[in-house]
Formats: structure tokens, sequence, C-alpha cells
């Protein structure tokens, strides 16, 4: 009752703070903040007492609401949003209330979550990981271990390589797999940084608490395996030294295999014909109904779970349909999705993360860049590499897609690693808007002259934009190209924008060339007064 009422409250203050920090986003813009010898982008409602000293060319979308020297995006090339968050490690992004990304390339999501290891991911509400290349996801989970992964509520995997999912469970052991809840064997590590027969390769548990662990199922790395009670077999049971061992329970036990040279687990009812060679200490528990060299789980270390999944990336994972994580350290969940560069992620619909570090979420998205992330659909900016495996200023940090499908692809909203950010429809900001304009900036500077007759050449354009139908007033910018074109930009695909901002400078100098003429003609209108008031005297 007192944690529900506690998260009760916990919950509230998230909702209060991120519809605040919604308010405050609305009416803000980025702005360029220059501390501690680093410059980079923050909200410029933001308060800087509330926020560490930014990071280089970090993004700063987070609200703070006390004073702090470590909140926001302090790490170089970081990305911090939502309220109280915090992101200190380079290229890490943290996100949602009171989370912390301090490990480089780090990922943290959620509530309060922590992601203090290298290339770690912490996502949902308290996990914690901390180990290099780790990931904990769902409710109070850990993972310490090198590339662990912890998953559900309160487990914990704390072995090398070792996954825990489910409920309080517990891998202990290197490389090994721990699912259901409170198990008993790999809850005290036997070896937990090197490999070990004597060690659990895969556990389920079905204890009922902390001093009433068991397990209902295990299996050895020396080939042992356990059932805690009635084992049915349908079908022959085969006793030998042949390299596939079955004991088949049913349609879906465990099965230890050993295939190329490796030896992994697979379920006993897969068809060997229709899976790639297992890949050393890989946990294969997917279907496949035709022949196939590649489905399974072939990388070393890599699980794959559905159908026609592949994890043919060494410690990769593939879940759903027709996933493929081919990148080292990949996840592809869903369907259709792949995740092929190191560290990427690709989860949803028809989803690909090619960048190395990139992340791919949503229905179509394209993440190509080196540590890019694209949320939506369809998106265009980032379909395309400008740079996958090294950074680059010139590509896309974060991408909203809004497309509609593989060959409508559009942008909502983007933000490019040099600072640059576009928004494809309307803006709407309640405050003022200030451009960066001091003198000292700038180099080179000459008068524009005379613009009047240039600007007579630009008409005025009332027109309907085909995409949503919506009635706009503005100029073509093929009209300005063609008398100044420093204001017209083109994009990859060849698309023309212009920066309205800039005509106000030109503007300027037409009503002032104009009010010459005008002040001329006034002095002529009096000089031809006078003259007939003579001729009338």
């Amino acid at each position: 009752m007192h944690y529900e009422t506690k998260k009760s409250e916990e919950m509230k203050n998230l909702i209060t703070t991120l519809l605040l920090f919604i308010g405050l986003s609305a009416n803000a813009q980025l702005k360029s903040v220059t501390e501690g010898g680093n410059t980079g982008q923050r909200l410029s409602v933001s308060n800087a007492a509330n926020h560490g000293d930014i990071g280089s060319n970090a993004v700063d979308l987070s609200y703070s609401g006390s004073l702090s020297t470590t909140r926001g995006a302090t790490g170089d090339y970081s990305t911090a949003m939502g309220g109280a968050t915090t992101a200190s490690g380079d290229i890490s992004t943290a996100m949602g209330y009171e989370t912390i990304a301090s490990g480089r390339y780090s990922t943290a999501m959620g509530f309060e979550t922590k992601a203090s290891g290298f290339s770690s991911t912490a996502m949902g509400e308290g996990p914690e990981a901390s180990g290099i290349t780790s990931t904990a996801m769902g409710v109070f989970t850990t993972a310490s271990g090198l590339v662990s992964t912890a998953m559900g509520e309160r487990s914990t995997a704390s072995g090398d390589y070792s996954t825990a999912m489910g409920y309080y469970s517990t891998a202990s052991d290197y490389a090994s797999l721990v699912v259901g809840r409170w198990n008993s064997s790999g809850s005290s590590a036997t070896s937990a940084d090197s490999f070990s027969t004597s060690a659990p390769a895969f556990v389920i548990g079905n204890g009922t608490g902390s001093s009433s662990r068991s397990d209902a199922f295990k299996v050895m790395f020396n080939g042992d395996a356990t059932v805690s009670n009635d084992l049915t077999i349908e079908g022959s049971l085969i006793l030998g030294g042949e390299s596939y061992t079955s004991f088949s329970g049913g349609g879906g036990a465990l099965s230890t295999v050993s295939e190329g040279g490796n030896t992994g687990v697979r379920l006993s009812s897969s068809d060997a014909a229709n899976h790639g060679d297992i890949g050393d200490y890989a946990v294969d528990l997917s279907y496949s109904d035709i022949e196939s060299t590649i489905f399974g789980a072939t990388g070393q270390y890599s699980i794959s779970m559905g159908l026609k999944a592949t994890a043919n990336g060494n410690v990769s994972t593939a879940m759903g349909s027709v996933t493929t994580a081919s990148g080292y350290v990949s996840t592809a969940m869903g369907i259709n999705t792949t995740a092929s560069g190191v560290f990427s992620t690709a989860m949803g619909a028809g989803t690909r993360a090619s960048g190395n570090v990139s992340t791919a979420m949503g229905e179509g998205t394209e993440a190509s860049d080196y540590a890019s992330t694209v949320i939506g659909q369809f998106n265009s900016s980032g379909s395309t590499a400008t740079s996958a495996d090294s950074f680059s200023e010139s590509a896309p940090a974060f991408v909203v897609g809004n497309g509609t499908n593989g060959s409508d692809r559009s942008d909502a909203f983007k933000v490019m690693f040099n600072g640059d950010a576009t928004v494809s429809n309307d803006l709407t900001v309640n405050g003022d808007v200030t451009v960066s304009s001091d003198a000292r900036l700038k180099a080179n500077i000459v008068s524009l002259g005379a613009t009047l007759s240039k600007l007579l050449n630009i008409d005025g354009k009332t027109y309907t934009i085909k995409k949503n139908g919506a009635q706009k007033i503005g100029v073509l910018a093929q009209d300005i190209q063609e008398v100044f074109p420093e204001l017209v930009s083109e994009d990859k695909e060849g698309m023309l924008s212009v920066n309205y901002q800039g005509l106000i400078p030109v503007l300027i100098n037409a009503l002032k060339e104009q009010q010459k003429e005008i002040e001329y003609l006034r002095a002529q209108e009096k000089r031809i007064e006078r003259l007939e008031q003579l001729i009338q005297n």
C-alpha cells in the first residue's frame, strides 16, 4: 500500500513536470550556449543556474526547476529531454524524468533510470545499466555485467554476457540466460566473467520469494538438463554421443546443438535445415517453416525469438517476425526490422538502423547516420547515410518522420548535429524570436546598396500547400533565387527554401532608397509651388 501511494505521488510529479516542460517548450527556441569552453544548444527558457555546463555540440531540451550543476546535456554531443534529466556521458541521451545517462554512448529513458556503463541502455522505471554495453529495461532492473541484459521487474544480470528476464530473476554467471521468477540456479555466481561448464546456461525460475527460490527447468553448460517435475516425451528419446541430443518434451523444449564448431541452445521442435548454424553460446527460440541457412541465432552469444528471426551479429538480439540483428551488439524487435549498425537498435514495423550507435523506432523509419535517432514514420532526413560509422556535423541527430510510405518520405522535425533545426510546418512562438547579430561575429561587412529595383522583380503570392491543402501567403523560392540567391538554400532532394528573415535588410535598403525618392519629389514639389507663386505675382 505504501509503495503504491508513493508510486502514485511520483507519477503525479512526473506528469506535472512533463506538462510544464511541454508548456515551456511551446514558448521556447533552441539557442546557442557557451559554458566551460564548450558550445551547445539549450532551450531559451531554461535557467542556466539549474543546469550543468553545456557539453560540446550538445542539445539540452530538458527542464530543471531547482539549482543544479549536473543536470542537462553536459556530455559532448549529448542530448537531454524531459524533466530534471542528465546526459553527462559523451554522445549520451537522457529522456523522461530524472533519468541519468553518464556512460559514453549511453541512453537513459523513462523514470529515474540510470545508464552509467559504456554504450549502456536503461529504459522504464528505476532500472540501472552499469555494465559495458549493458541493457536494463522494465521496473528496477539491474544490468551490471559486460554486455548483460535485464528485463522485467527487479531482475538482475550481473554475469558477463548474461540475460535475466522476468520477476526477481537473477543471472550471475557468464553467458547465462534466466527467465521466470525467483530462480535458484544462477542466483549466485559460479563464474561471472569467464566460461565454466559448471555454470547454468539456461534457467526457468518458479520460486515464490527470496527465501523460497526454485527452478522449473535448467540446462548446464556441460550439457546436463534438469526438469523439476514430470517430463512428457511424445516421440523417441535417443541417448548416446551424438552431436544433437534431444530431450523432447512436447513441441517446445530446449536442446543443446553443436554445428559448425559452435555449441548453443535451440528449440527441440525446430528443423535444423530451416536454420543457420548455431552461434557459440547462442540461444535460438525462433521458428522457421522454410529451408534456410541464415535464420536463427547464428552470431556468438546471440538470441533469436519469434518467426524467422535472425540474430547473426555477435551479442545481437532479434525478436518478433522476420527481424534481423546483424550488427555487433545490435537489437531488432517488431516486424520486418533490421539493425545492421554496431550498437544499433531497430524497433517497430519495417524500421532500419544501419548507422553505428543509431536508433530507428516507429514504422518505416531509417536511421542511417552515426549516433542518429529517428522516430515516427517514413522519415526523409537520415534515410540515406551522410556518415554511418563516424560523427559528422552534416548528419541529422534527431528526426521525427511524418511520411506516408516508402515512396513519400518526409519529416515533421529534425535537428542536425551542427545545431540546425527544421520544422516542416508552422512554428508558433508566443515570445520574441531573437537571432545572434553582433558585429563582432561578422567579417567582410559591406552595405547591400540599392535593392529597390531587385525587390520590384519579386511578387508576393497566395498559394495552397499540396500536401495538406493549407492556404498560405509568401514568395516563390525560384523568384528569390534570381535576384537574391544568397537567401535560397537547396536540400539533398533538390527542394528550395527561403530565408525570410534575410529579406528584412533588403526591405530596409529599399525603403531608404524609396524615401530618398520621396524627399526628392517633395523638394521638386516645393520648387514648383514657388515658381507658380512667382508667375502669379
